[in-house]
């Protein structure tokens, strides 16, 4: 099974070690802040080339390498393949998802006040190599082509999925099961919500932005006081414009895992 584990940061290094994978030993992912890439400028030594800083430091900002590899014998720079760079994205969400399982648990024990915000997550880094023509990082041809977009795609699915998971109790996409049926919420009130007029996957309208919104037919409100939270988690759709291009015909549906609410009693 594909696992990576925290091995050391420094500056604007976070490097992984990597188990599971017949090829990938160590991937880097390089992110700072201005005020540290202003200080290891600093501390650069770029040998009399005004350009070495640039091509060295600031183009692989935002992004990840494979740093050492099993068995192979080609010399550095290693190559991504989408196969090997799917599974680290994957990984990075897992390790979130442990994190901020164990902050609730922290949080639960010593109160917020006391444990504070949870830190939040950096952004998911694209793949790069060091380009030796070129003498510079540079990301991986596949990435910005529309074979990646189904990758690009997962990405915004997990990051916005990660914000919204932050929302507390019932949310606007989240499962409501009733003697009727399984109904998804559509609309969020103070003290109640309006779930679809239809069930299940009849209803595709949910579309996910910054929140999500239903574009839709409602059905009778139902009292936030009679309804709990099951614990369980159910996948359901929702549809955002393919790659962050907003324009006709550009919409894509994905499945992402929802609460289910239950009626008190039913």
């Amino acid at each position: 099974m594909f696992r990576i584990q925290f091995h050391l940061s420094y500056q604007d290094q976070v490097c992984y070690d990597v188990f599971g994978h017949d090829t990938v030993k160590q991937i880097e992912a390089y992110s700072a802040p201005q005020h540290t890439l202003d200080y290891m400028r600093t501390t650069f030594n770029h040998n009399g080339d005004a350009t070495a800083f640039e091509r060295n430091i600031l183009s692989r900002q935002g992004g990840a390498v494979i740093r050492a590899v099993y068995g192979l014998s080609e010399p550095f720079p290693y190559r991504w393949s989408m196969g090997a760079y799917a599974l680290f994205v994957g990984e990075l969400y897992r390790m979130r998802a442990d994190y901020m399982a164990d902050y609730a648990l922290k949080v639960k024990k010593y109160g917020l006040a006391d444990w504070g915000d949870p830190e939040p997550m950096r952004p998911i880094p694209s793949p790069i190599y060091f380009d030796r023509d070129l003498n510079r990082f540079q990301v991986e041809p596949w990435f910005n082509s529309a074979v990646s977009a189904s990758i690009k795609n997962a990405i915004i699915l997990a990051e916005r999925m990660r914000d919204y998971d932050a929302i507390q109790g019932p949310r606007v996409g989240d499962w409501l099961d009733t003697p009727k049926g399984q109904f998804r919420i559509a609309h969020r009130m103070k003290d109640a919500v309006q779930p679809t007029m239809y069930t299940a996957e009849e209803n595709q309208g949910f579309y996910l932005g910054g929140a999500i919104s239903y574009s839709g037919s409602l059905g009778e409100p139902v009292q936030l006081s009679r309804m709990y939270d099951s614990g369980e988690k159910r996948a359901a759709l929702v549809w955002f414009f393919s790659e962050n291009d907003v324009r006709a015909h550009n919409s894509v549906y994905l499945k992402a895992d929802f609460r289910v609410f239950r009626l008190i009693g039913e």
